[in-house]
């Protein structure tokens, strides 16, 4: 009988402590972005949408967007232009340039392998991108992919000067959202 109580006492401990499984998320929770460089042009600029392209040092509407795993690991914003209106979501596409533009710039639905990783946005496991001058008035900056262009980690279009930057994810609930640390179930 001791025997007995022995097994099943170790037993119900074993189940017990057995880890629960977590389901996946398809989508991370929403967040915001704040990109940092360290040099004297600028050490931090929170990233902007202007409704065409994600920008640095613009006077448009912050940047807000979810990475969506069930999307192949698409970047895309959830958009509404009144409070009681249902959101559309606007993909972040990589154009040519590798310029960090979106679906209302072209006709590519979006692009895959963004992911989260140490509160950092990554695009194909680098957290490196770039920030170039638009070259305009008002003195904005357009995000790039840092090895978009392979002759220099930091060059830009039309030979404009780039400056290095990472992208702090500003989100408390989880610092990894990529596929190692969240994987799709089907």
């Amino acid at each position: 009988m001791v025997l007995l109580l022995t097994v099943v006492g170790l037993f119900l401990s074993l189940v017990i402590s057995a880890p629960i499984p977590v389901p996946s998320q398809p989508t991370s929770p929403i967040f915001s972005m704040i990109a940092f460089h360290d040099g004297a042009q600028f050490r931090y600029n929170l990233v902007y949408f202007d409704g065409v392209d994600l920008k640095l040092r613009s006077d448009t509407n912050a940047f807000f967007g979810r990475i969506n795993g069930a999307e192949n690991w698409a970047l895309n914003m959830p958009i509404s232009s009144t409070e009681n209106e249902q959101p559309v979501n606007i993909n972040v596409v990589v154009d040519e340039d590798g310029k960090l533009t979106s679906t209302n710039n072209t006709d590519v639905e979006a692009s895959s392998g963004f992911a989260i990783t140490n509160s950092l946005l990554t695009f194909e496991n680098s957290s490196s991108f770039v920030a170039c001058s638009d070259e305009g008035y008002l003195g904005e900056y357009g995000i790039y992919i840092a090895d978009a262009n392979e002759t220099s980690e930091c060059s830009c279009p039309n030979n404009i000067t780039g400056y290095e930057i990472v992208l702090k994810v500003q989100l408390d609930s989880t610092v990894n959202y990529n596929p190692q640390s969240n994987p799709i179930l089907i």
